[in-house]
């Protein structure tokens, strides 16, 4: 469950663009109009059903006026002209009041996936507490005060993840890495219809520092956009707003499970080795493939996409990895094709602009 569960009184939000989900973000009390049983029976049900339990939260920002605000402003930042508070996390009583709504929280609904949310440029509202020769004790605090906290719900909670989705990607650094993953890794994913060539820049430099990530797929019915989006964790957005229909196009339902197939074919490769074999770029004129690598499997998988722009429709790529001049026998189960290739010498076709091929090998 992503945003717009919380705050007594909000109304409705059928998706991220509609309803008053954000002036009520701070007010963590189960919006009952919307949820008038609370958010156990969805736990429940959840875990009933096998699957683990994400819930939204965003701890460290408040829109003024929440109850929380006016109880105890002191546990918060304010700038000038602006509604949204920062959360003082170095101010231990800020600190401990936070750390006990998230385990409340938690052992109430058995949360497997904490997703920790942070949509708030906060470096003017530190600056705001420090006199000039103390400029950034107040940041110093606040990120210490957050690693320490999610220190201790990993500690106590031996089951829970967090996922640290921080206004899509704006907080993936080394210390957040060794305590998150980031599932929602750049707020460029919300449109329906963003440009593919986005997310193959992603795919083709995150897994270079960060084996484990997510993206979505948008809500365009198309292989190629789909396929551009393939990455370890993956979101479906097809089901986005309660304003849409869903599921009354046969063909398309098809078309999703098909793809949802492939990608699940292919997600194991995604934990072997990784090679980029183009140069990265975000022009619509060139190519980008990605070759996954299982050493220890002797095989691996090719994923290429010929973009709007690019003029030439073929193309030859060394492979790396355990594929690096072995003979290899090549399958496409698209084409049902199957055909023996060098390991130096990987020709790749694409006679169509803006398309796609995914291809596995393995050492013959």
């Amino acid at each position: 469950m992503d945003a717009g569960w919380y705050g007594a009184g909000a109304g409705p939000s059928p998706d991220e663009f509609e309803g008053d989900w954000p002036v009520y973000t701070g007010d963590w009390r189960v919006n009952e109009d919307c949820h008038p049983q609370g958010l156990g029976p969805i736990a429940r049900r959840a875990h009933e059903s096998g699957r683990r339990f994400l819930l939204w939260f965003e701890p460290e920002r408040a829109h003024k006026g929440v109850p929380i605000t006016k109880r105890h402003p002191e546990y918060f930042i304010e700038k000038p002209g602006s509604d949204e508070l920062l959360l003082n996390l170095g101010n231990e009583e800020a600190y401990a009041w936070c750390l006990g709504l998230l385990c409340k929280r938690i052992e109430a609904l058995h949360i497997d996936c904490l997703r920790w949310d942070f949509n708030l440029s906060p470096l003017e509202y530190w600056n705001l507490k420090d006199a000039p020769e103390r400029r950034g004790v107040t940041q110093i605090r606040h990120i210490s005060a957050l690693y320490r906290l999610w220190d201790t719900l990993l500690d106590r909670y031996d089951w829970l993840l967090i996922d640290n989705c921080a206004s899509g990607g704006r907080r993936i650094d080394v210390e957040t890495l060794r305590r998150s993953v980031p599932l929602w890794r750049s707020d460029a994913m919300c449109p329906a219809d963003f440009r593919a060539v986005t997310a193959q820049c992603h795919a083709q430099t995150f897994p270079l520092w960060l084996p484990y990530s997510g993206t979505s797929t948008g809500r365009l019915y198309d292989t190629y956009h789909a396929r551009s989006c393939y990455s370890p964790a993956l979101t479906t957005n097809y089901t986005f707003s309660e304003r849409d229909s869903f599921g009354d196009d046969p063909a398309k339902l098809k078309w999703l499970r098909e793809t949802l197939r492939e990608f699940l074919a292919l997600r194991p490769y995604f934990d072997g080795d990784f090679y980029p074999l183009t140069s990265f770029s975000a022009c619509d004129d060139q190519w980008t493939v990605l070759q996954y690598d299982r050493p220890e499997s002797g095989n691996g998988a090719v994923l290429a996409f010929r973009r709007d722009g690019a003029c030439f429709a073929a193309g030859e790529f060394a492979l790396r990895g355990c594929a690096a001049g072995r003979s290899l026998l090549v399958s496409e189960k698209e084409s049902g094709g199957e055909w023996t290739a060098e390991g130096a010498r990987f020709r790749i076709e694409l006679p169509q602009k803006r398309s796609s091929r995914l291809m596995y090998y393995k050492i013959v």
